[in-house]
């Protein structure tokens, strides 16, 4: 009977232990979605110095996001942390943090994909570079 219960405690920890190794196993190194794609993001004219950009397909597929570097400057990678992004169209929208009572350096539609006017076509082939030009008025 003690045997009985100790291979009952035994089976917990060692499908506990399978488990931690096939997501570590899954977790080894960053995965390509694919795709590269960077680019800048601009207002007026001048690098937009902060901010993320998000990425929704049109139809199926992963999102993606990037964060804007102080140059304006940035590099995707999927909601699921993986670099690059698949090929497809997405329609793009612009996050910006506002710090106190400050306002957005750029016009509220660019907050929504769904408003914003911008969508982008990644490809299969070699690098995507992407100029993501925002108003402060709102016009594109």
């Amino acid at each position: 009977m003690k045997s009985v219960l100790k291979a009952i405690r035994f089976v917990p920890q060692v499908f506990l232990a399978l488990l931690l190794i096939a997501l570590g196993a899954g977790c080894s190194g960053k995965e390509s979605a694919g795709s590269t794609a960077a680019g800048v993001v601009t207002v007026d004219g001048q690098p937009l110095q902060k901010g993320l950009v998000q990425f929704y397909p049109v139809g199926e597929g992963r999102s993606a996001f990037a964060t804007i570097k102080e140059d304006g400057t940035f590099r995707v990678e999927t909601t699921a942390g993986i670099t690059g992004i698949e090929p497809g169209n997405y329609k793009v929208a612009v996050q910006y943090e506002v710090e106190d009572e400050g306002s957005l350096p750029f016009s509220e539609k660019y907050t929504s994909s769904a408003e914003s006017g911008i969508e982008v076509t990644i490809s299969e082939s070699g690098d995507n570079q992407i100029e993501i030009k925002l108003t402060k008025a709102g016009d594109q």
